[in-house]
């Protein structure tokens, strides 16, 4: 491997990656003030409205709105924040099966609920930065692949918040001799109606989209969704059950020429999904073009995706290029991650140690690897994951050679 081409498969450096944003006491209280000042404000325009509404329908609805304190209504607005992002993944996850889709994963702030072959399983990790949480279906074939499917699944979360809004408005004349229940549904109507509305807006944040910036993109039919679907449909391909190899050309999402701009997470999905596919093929050239592609992106991710990243690098720096250097570089970058990622590590760590002539150490990752085997989450990811482990034990059964 030249020079050249070989830096720009090397990791990034630690002072040009695109620093993590972090939560900070700051950006929490502006949130309580936010929902504060939504409270008061509701609970200002109810007692105002009541006044100036003698009769019709809105009037005597109002009649029936107990008199609450603004203070509850401002802490019942904050205690549901969780909750209503817990229903708006729901709404997603509904719409999405609702639609034919298959579910892979979903998390709510630390807590995510993943798909393994078998089961699955509740774990909890460091919460995902830039977004409160996440609900992941891929195609099932054919269904869930149409603009009228994605328009759905990208439009239930929302649509869940805003029923659950209509919910709370509509109980709310019940508690008139109870202005705490009221002031909490108050409250949640407040919440539901932020979450709801704040997620329609087209808007990026730490590399994740918004719901209305892909609604935007699937009604202007822009190149970045025909990406976003051949990276779908790639994906489900593998739910299926179909190897990478075997992917239609027209499936394969295009490799990004950047032409000086940052890479974008959509630009990161397409390269991965690509050199997934020559991985599987064997075809070097294509592998080194999307592994070029995919490190250039790996600064510039959310960092919840970059463990991803690493592992495709490392992986195709044992798979395709053999060089052990260049899988230590990228292996330490490999913890963390968006799903479990510990089968992917543990076998790469069996590839390093074969490649370093550690046949004891490799021998022991290889077992922990298999005993590991039943977190992933499709037959085919089992299937190769099987096949990479056979062939390394073969590799150190066979005895050394000995150029002459």
């Amino acid at each position: 491997m030249n020079t050249p081409l070989r830096d720009a498969l090397l990791p990034y450096a630690p002072r040009d990656a695109v620093p993590a944003k972090r939560t900070s006491t700051v950006q929490v209280l502006a949130f309580l003030v936010l929902c504060g000042f939504g409270g008061a404000v509701i609970g200002s325009l109810l007692a105002m409205v009541r006044h100036g509404f003698g009769g019709g329908w809105l009037g005597l609805w109002l009649a029936d709105v107990p008199s609450m304190q603004p203070g509850w209504v401002v802490l019942f607005t904050a205690l549901m924040a969780w909750p209503h992002v817990l229903v708006h993944e729901t709404g997603h996850a509904l719409a999405g099966l609702a639609r034919g889709m298959q579910p892979l994963a979903f998390g709510v702030g630390p807590w995510r609920w993943e798909r393994s072959l078998d089961r699955w399983r509740l774990l909890r990790a460091p919460r995902v930065r830039g977004i409160s949480g996440f609900a992941i279906l891929l195609p099932r074939g054919a269904r869930g692949q149409s603009r009228l499917d994605q328009v759905a699944y990208l439009a239930g979360g929302p649509f869940a918040n805003f029923v659950t809004l209509a919910l709370a408005l509509g109980l709310l004349p019940l508690t008139t001799h109870a202005p705490l229940a009221g002031a909490f549904l108050a409250g949640t109507a407040i919440g539901a109606a932020f979450v709801g509305l704040v997620n329609l807006v087209p808007f990026s944040t730490a590399g994740w989209r918004s719901d209305g910036r892909n609604l935007v993109d699937l009604m202007r039919r822009s190149p970045e969704a025909e990406t976003a679907r051949r990276v779908r449909e790639t994906l489900g391909l593998t739910m299926a059950g179909v190897r990478p190899r075997d992917w239609p050309a027209s499936s394969l999402p295009p490799l990004s020429v950047h032409s000086g701009r940052a890479p974008t997470m959509l630009d990161t999905n397409a390269a991965s999904q690509v050199l997934t596919h020559a991985i599987d093929a064997q075809d070097a050239a294509l592998a080194r073009a999307a592994a070029r592609a995919l490190a250039a992106g790996h600064a510039h991710v959310p960092e919840a995706l970059r463990p991803h990243i690493a592992i495709g690098m490392a992986a195709f720096a044992a798979c395709i290029e053999r060089d052990a250097d260049l899988l230590a570089a990228w292996r330490p970058l490999c913890e963390g991650g968006l799903f479990d990622l510990a089968t992917a590590r543990t076998w790469l760590d069996a590839e390093l140690a074969a490649m370093r002539a550690d046949a004891e150490a490799s021998r022991a990752a290889i077992a922990t690897a298999r005993a590991l085997r039943d977190r992933v989450p499709d037959a085919l990811s089992r299937q190769l994951l099987d096949e990479r482990l056979d062939a390394l034990e073969a590799r150190l059964a066979s005895p050394p050679r000995h150029d002459s």
